[in-house]
């Protein structure tokens, strides 16, 4: 959780990415999403392949219900899948791109990108996870403890900050 917080704040704080607004007091907004994921696709001829949204906001995107007299759910409901054909699926992706609900991005937010080329994940000299144990600090041999110190470094390439459109709501 540490890690994906890391490079969720890291990532929102580039110069160069996309933003987008929706209604203040609205709940996101699907349109503006799919607007987001058109954007990316002009300004880098990449598709986006992922979306991270926070789960008050995803919960809200899967209680949209029909205008029409029958009030279904659009996305599936508890049941069963869209329109009552097929089965449930827990986080059904949005627009078809995975979706990643986590509450490391603020409620109000969602990030669509284009994850797979245009950032990468860098780590110190590709050697991952680093784990060292200890036994021999002050008084542990007498208690039987045993420290394990598990340390990674990475850092986050933005190749293309425009592969990102930071969605947010519009101040009032």
């Amino acid at each position: 959780a540490a890690v994906e917080a890391y490079l969720l704040t890291t990532l929102q704080s580039v110069s160069g990415i996309g933003t987008d607004t929706y209604a203040h007091n609205g709940d996101v907004d699907p349109d503006t999403i799919l607007d987001a994921i058109m954007s990316i696709k002009n300004d880098t001829r990449f598709n986006a392949d992922a979306i991270i949204i926070n789960p008050t906001d995803y919960a809200k995107l899967r209680e949209l219900k029909t205008a029409s007299g029958s009030n279904e759910y659009v996305g599936g409901g508890f049941f069963f899948g869209p329109y009552g054909n097929g089965p449930v699926s827990q986080y059904p992706g949005i627009w078809g791109l995975n979706t990643v609900v986590t509450p490391n991005i603020t409620a109000g937010t969602v990030l669509v990108g284009a994850f797979k080329q245009g950032a990468t994940v860098v780590t110190k000299a590709g050697e991952g996870a680093r784990i060292e144990v200890h036994t021999g600090d002050h008084d542990d041999a007498i208690y039987n403890r045993v420290t394990v110190v598990v340390e990674e470094r990475l850092g986050l390439a933005v190749r293309r900050p425009a592969a990102f459109v930071k969605i947010t709501e519009a101040a009032s």
